[in-house]
């Protein structure tokens, strides 16, 4: 990536007023979140995909739950990191597997917790405890990963909700040129991600997410450990144009930021 991609992403947040963010207010997941079930949303561009957190948002304010359990990606935005990510592929353990409340530069709640802020203050309330925990090298096997024994607890009594985007796709990502649509790719990926985590075991799910260059293989995976196996629906998916974020401006090059819904039952 450029050394100026993070730059892009947080200036992102300068666009809010030339955003719609009631469009998100046609999606109600407070529903969803109180029976038992969850919701992703995706964390590129806010100017592409700000209404789908802030639908998120609100249905975490929503749904009456006091806590609120929110889990984010971890980026390899360091070597440090990348030669983790690395060892992992090899199915090797790294030291810096676990769950963390924090991590250095990472942005994939930076979005998610503006808006919460935001909503909060306008409501004028007193909002559910928000936890921010960040999964790292689930390595697939979430059962055994340092941490997990903190978030089983948090989410016996918090509405859970993860960011993920579900599908890279194009020259900047590895993959060679193809004439399909955008969107009609992405939704068959996403869509087969969650068949997958539903039915398969963790290690097919990682392999999904390799080939989709999805970064979901951490929080995907540590939601179904924790919520059991979930029905998703896709509600929205933008595709949002992600080549200038890399040396080159390689086209085509997307990243489809993503709005979905799962229940615990498909009904």
């Amino acid at each position: 990536m450029k050394n100026n991609a993070l730059e892009r992403y947080y200036k992102e947040i300068e666009l809010l007023s030339e955003i719609d963010l009631e469009k998100g207010e046609k999606w109600d997941l407070a529903s969803t979140l109180r029976s038992g079930g969850a919701a992703v949303f995706p964390h590129a561009y806010f100017s592409k995909c700000g209404h789908q957190i802030a639908a998120v948002v609100r249905g975490c304010l929503d749904c009456g739950a006091d806590q609120v359990l929110v889990l984010g990606v971890v980026h390899t935005l360091t070597e440090k990191i990348r030669e983790a990510r690395t060892k992992e592929r090899r199915k090797e353990e790294s030291p810096l597997r676990g769950v963390f409340p924090s991590m250095e530069n990472e942005y994939s709640l930076f979005y998610f917790k503006f808006l919460w802020d935001l909503e909060v203050k306008r409501r004028g309330i007193k909002p559910p405890e928000l936890i921010m925990r960040y999964p790292f090298l689930v390595n697939r096997d979430p059962a055994t990963l340092p941490g997990i024994k903190e978030l089983e607890a948090y989410a016996k009594d918090s509405a859970v909700v993860i960011t993920a985007d579900l599908c890279h796709y194009g020259v900047a990502y590895g993959h060679q040129e193809r004439k399909e649509d955008p969107h009609a790719y992405a939704e068959a990926s996403i869509k087969r991600g969650f068949e997958v985590l539903r039915e398969g075991s963790y290690a097919d799910y990682y392999d999904i997410c390799i080939e989709t260059k999805s970064d979901s293989l951490d929080t995907c995976s540590v939601l179904k450990h924790l919520l059991g196996p979930l029905f998703a629906t896709i509600l929205e998916i933008e595709i949002v144009d992600s080549s200038d974020l890399f040396v080159g401006d390689p086209s085509p090059s997307f990243v489809a930021a993503s709005l979905v819904e799962l229940k615990k039952s498909i009904a």
